[in-house]
């Protein structure tokens, strides 16, 4: 029993996508050549982290991920080269994930 734990747990895990920091987050834009915005908005006394690919343009696309997680459970999407010509895209830390606060 104890032995399948081991096995079972680092699958688990790796469904889950938890926060991505900012540095790692520039290094993998860069390196898909995606001219991505790591920003933040307040709403009262909260701040929301989020990423943009912007196309002011077109229509906006957001991402909001399951709990736990974070923006980059969508890193996929943001570098899409289906979806970035043809929709502006966003991702949200919900508050209390990834960099976001909680209260």
């Amino acid at each position: 029993m104890v032995s399948s734990l081991f096995l079972i747990f680092p699958v688990i895990s790796g469904c889950f996508t938890f926060r991505m920091t900012s540095k790692s987050a520039e290094k993998y834009f860069s390196e898909k050549n995606v001219a991505a915005e790591l920003d933040t908005y307040s709403v009262g006394q909260r701040t929301i982290n989020y990423v943009s690919i912007p196309n002011p343009t077109k229509p906006t696309i957001l991402f909001f991920h399951g709990a736990p997680g974070s923006w980059s459970a969508f890193k996929q999407f943001l570098i899409d080269t289906t979806l970035v010509p043809i929709a502006g895209l966003v991702s949200v830390d919900r508050p209390g994930y990834g960099y976001s606060d909680s209260a």
